[in-house]
């Protein structure tokens, strides 16, 4: 699968699951990845549906406001850390590449959420107030 300015089939089947409309999360923008998910990312030919392995799971996702050249998607895996430099710019055209089980996700709209592993699947709005 490709990603491109526009939004996927698969995205658009999931936005339309959560009864929203896609918000693209164009390839050139960056996302906020943790190190821990570039350090471990998924090997080739790891999916959702192959069942448990030497990835680190879950994914977390969170969308909050595009701003300054961003998809607004910061995503981790392991233990998270409020510290400054807990997500690196990462293009968010990579994430085919390394973690393609993310990118039906990447066009739910700011403030939206999800949790993602083998076999699981969770995804809620959450208001920015709480």
């Amino acid at each position: 699968m490709d990603l491109s300015e526009d939004v996927t089939p698969e995205q658009v089947e999931l936005c339309r699951r959560f009864e929203v409309l896609p918000v693209a999360a164009a390839a050139a923008l960056n996302t906020g990845v943790s190190r821990s998910m570039l350090s471990r990312g998924p090997r080739r030919g790891v999916s959702l549906s192959s069942g448990p392995s030497s990835v680190n799971w879950p994914v977390y996702g969170i969308r909050e406001a595009l701003e300054g050249g961003t998809t607004g998607w910061y995503l981790w895996t392991g233990e998270y850390s409020r510290a400054d430099d807990f997500y690196v710019p990462w293009h968010t055209a990579h994430l085919c590449e390394g973690w393609p089980e993310v990118v039906p996700y990447l066009a739910l709209p700011p403030g939206w959420r999800f949790v993602i592993a083998p076999g699981y699947e969770d995804v809620w709005f959450e208001r920015p107030d709480g």
